[in-house]
C-alpha cells in the first residue's frame, strides 16, 4: 500500500521543549552534553531539529561535582529535586512539568526519575540515559551488549540495575539475556574526555567488553563518554588490527546521551498522539 500526503497534509511539527538534566555540579559536562546533542540534532535531522528543542539543567554548585556511586546519586537527587519542582507562581506549574519531556543525564537508575515521575502533575515523560540505552540495546534483535563504565563502584551497581530491568540474573556472560556485564574503565568521570585516557580505555573495551564478554554493542555507560564514539572506534580498530590481524572487528558503540534524547522524543510522540487520540474521541 502506497500513501501520498497532500501539500495540506504537511503541517510543520509542533516544537516540542526537552529538558536535559545534568545532576552534578560539572556545569563543563552539562554544556559539553548539549553541544553533542545539538550537533547529532543538526546532523540527522537537518531544518526539522528546529522542532526539538533541547535545554540545559546543572545541579547547584553546592551538589557533587561527579556522580561516582550511589552516596553521590541520593544527594545529588536531593539537591536537584527543590529546584525543578519550584513554581514561578504559587498556581504556576512546577518547571520540570514545563517541558514535554525530561532527560537525567547520568548512566544509572537514578532517584532523580522515580521522584519527578511521581510528582508530575501533567505528563511530562521523565526517562534516564541509562534505560534509554538499555532500551535502545534491546531493539537490536539478536544483538549481545555490554557496558562499558568510569569507576570500578559502578559495575556492581549497573549490573544490578540491569538485572532489575531485564528480569534477569547472574552471572551474564552465561545467561541467556542479550545483557552480558558492566566493565570499568577505572578512569574518573571528569577525565573520560582527556585524550591521554582514550587507548587506556580503548583497550580495555576491546580486552573486556568485545573479546572476554563477547559483545559487538557497548553502552558508553557514562555522560562523561558522550561525543567519544568515533575516537574510541578508530583506536579500538587500531588495537584489534595489531591483536587479531584475521579478524574482521564490527563493533557498535552506543551513546547513552543521544539515545536518551531518542528515546525521550518518542515517548513524548507517543504520548502526544494518545492525547490527540483522546480528545477525539
Amino acid at each position: 500500500m502506497r500513501i501520498v500526503l497532500s501539500s495540506a497534509d504537511r503541517t510543520p511539527p509542533a516544537t516540542m521543549r526537552i529538558l536535559l538534566v545534568n545532576p552534578n555540579s560539572t556545569e563543563a559536562m552539562t554544556q559539553a552534553a548539549g553541544a553533542r546533542v545539538q550537533a547529532y540534532l543538526a546532523s540527522a535531522y537537518g531544518a526539522a531539529a528546529a522542532s526539538l528543542n533541547v535545554s540545559l539543567f546543572t545541579a547547584p554548585p553546592d551538589a557533587p561535582r561527579m556522580i561516582d556511586g550511589e552516596d553521590a546519586s541520593r544527594e545529588s537527587a536531593a539537591k536537584c529535586l527543590p529546584l525543578l519542582c519550584r513554581r514561578a507562581e504559587p498556581d504556576a506549574l512546577q518547571y520540570f512539568d514545563t517541558f514535554d519531556g525530561v532527560l537525567i543525564a547520568c548512566f544509572s537508575d537514578h532517584p532523580l526519575v522515580h521522584m519527578l515521575q511521581q510528582r508530575a502533575e501533567r505528563a511530562t515523560q521523565v526517562t534516564c540515559i541509562f534505560h534509554a540505552s538499555l532500551t535502545a540495546c534491546l531493539a537490536r534483535a539478536g544483538a549481545r551488549f555490554s557496558i562499558i563504565t568510569s569507576n570500578d563502584e559502578w559495575v556492581a551497581l549497573l549490573d544490578a540495575a540491569a538485572a532489575r530491568l531485564l528480569g534477569a540474573e547472574p552471572p551474564f556472560a552465561s545467561s541467556k539475556a542479550p545483557f552480558k556485564g558492566t566493565v570499568a574503565s577505572s578512569v574518573p568521570v571528569l577525565d573520560l574526555h582527556d585524550p591521554a585516557n582514550l587507548h587506556a580505555i580503548a583497550k580495555r573495551i576491546y580486552e573486556e567488553n568485545v573479546v572476554r564478554l563477547d559483545t559487538s554493542t557497548v553502552i558508553l555507560g557514562c555522560a562523561g563518554f558522550s561525543g567519544m564514539e568515533a575516537a574510541l572506534s578508530q583506536e579500538i580498530t587500531k588495537i584489534a588490527a595489531q591483536r587479531d590481524p584475521g579478524r574482521t572487528l564490527h563493533v557498535t558503540l552506543v551513546d547513552s546521551v543521544i539515545s536518551g534524547v531518542e528515546t525521550l522524543a518518542l515517548m513524548c510522540r507517543l504520548r502526544q498522539d494518545y492525547d490527540s487520540n483522546m480528545q477525539q474521541i
